[in-house]
């Protein structure tokens, strides 16, 4: 056999050899790849059955607590605190009608005293002339002089006609009667009463401490009449009433009190498009400035399925299981909660995937985490 002849032989193995190596390589990544895919394990998920049934919506919303009656006190007078008032410090309490605040009236008291002696001698020296040029008005004007005691307020002056009023307009009765009132006025400025039962929320002066005209002495607030203020979803909106029993909890979701819708805003926040909804309590296990959460009773939704708010995607359609596979449907979202959506348009019976997902894919082997059970 000649050289060349040789040659020809090995090449032809060689080749042979390269193609039938070639095909049992492909064919064993076939197996390997069809059994890999055969081999993939299914991803549990929560799921819920799809049932229709109605349910009791509500509108849940955080909000601060304002007592209802808060007043700031400022002074009209000018003295010193005297110390037969209320202790004026914060957290003490007080009832209706208390003095929580008395300032030393001794020179307005004195000042009016000489002002209802001055008026009294005023009237003895026009009696006579009463008398005799206005008669038929002496008999009340000497009875109302009888009666005035300068330990007492002032009563209101008898009757007169236009005649008479011009006489006593010139004697200065007018200017002195509306004088001693002025000073009643201001004497009773000197004593704070208390306009309801409440606290001292803030304290800015001392006992004995000079007190001026204008001058800001603090803050008395109720103890018992509260306004919840929250914020509600302006979509929320006709669903709250006024006069709606609210259900009122603390930040760990305990019950703590019931309220009423007392008030509603006019307007929405432009930034959140939430609207003002205030919640009037009564209740002495609240204080002033908590934040609390209102739970307000809403509409009746009829045949619909609830679901996790979370479980929605984009808001338009839900994952479900299908043969152990993924899928995906439309539907139709009737109402949105905190974390609830209540939903239309899937059959009954159909088991939703009951939780957010993500990076899945349609027709992914999928079960539900109710088969570990």
């Amino acid at each position: 056999m000649s050289r060349k002849s040789t040659v020809v032989i090995i090449s032809l193995i060689v080749l042979v050899a390269t193609i039938l190596i070639a095909l049992a390589i492909s064919q064993n990544s076939n197996g390997t790849k069809k059994k890999s895919t055969n081999n993939i394990k299914a991803k549990y998920v929560s799921t819920i059955t799809a049932k229709y049934a109605s349910f009791d919506t509500h509108v849940n919303a955080l909000g601060r607590v304002n007592s209802f009656e808060k007043v700031d006190l400022y002074s009209e007078v000018q003295g010193t605190l005297n110390d037969n008032a209320k202790n004026f410090k914060i957290g003490n309490k007080f009832k209706k009608g208390e003095i929580i605040i008395s300032i030393n009236s001794d020179k307005t008291e004195l000042d009016l005293k000489s002002a209802k002696s001055k008026f009294h001698s005023l009237l003895t020296s026009l009696m006579p002339d009463i008398k005799n040029d206005y008669s038929k008005h002496f008999d009340n004007w000497i009875k109302y002089l009888n009666n005035f005691q300068i330990d007492k307020d002032i009563q209101e002056l008898p009757e007169f006609d236009d005649k008479l009023k011009f006489y006593l307009s010139n004697k200065n009765v007018f200017n002195s009667f509306y004088e001693i009132k002025n000073l009643e006025l201001l004497l009773n400025k000197h004593s704070l009463i208390a306009p309801f039962d409440g606290v001292i929320t803030e304290s800015m002066i001392d006992k004995g401490g000079l007190v001026r005209p204008s001058q800001k002495l603090g803050q008395i607030s109720s103890i018992n009449n509260f306004e919840l203020e929250l914020s509600v979803d302006a979509n929320d909106l006709d669903l709250v009433k006024i006069g709606s029993k609210v259900d009122v909890f603390n930040e760990m979701d305990a019950k703590i009190t019931e309220g009423r819708v007392s008030r509603i805003a006019g307007n929405i926040d432009l930034n959140t498009q939430t609207i003002k909804v205030f919640i009037s309590i009564n209740s002495s296990n609240i204080k002033d400035g908590m934040y609390l959460k209102g739970k307000i009773p809403g509409a009746k939704l009829e045949k619909v399925v609830k679901i996790e708010r979370s479980a929605l995607v984009n808001n338009t359609s839900v994952y479900f299981i299908k043969n152990g596979k993924l899928d995906r449907s439309e539907i139709e979202v009737i109402r949105l909660d905190n974390s609830v959506a209540y939903i239309r348009g899937i059959n009954e019976g159909t088991e939703i995937v009951n939780e957010a997902l993500a990076n899945v894919q349609i027709g992914a082997n999928i079960k539900s985490s109710k088969e570990l059970k």
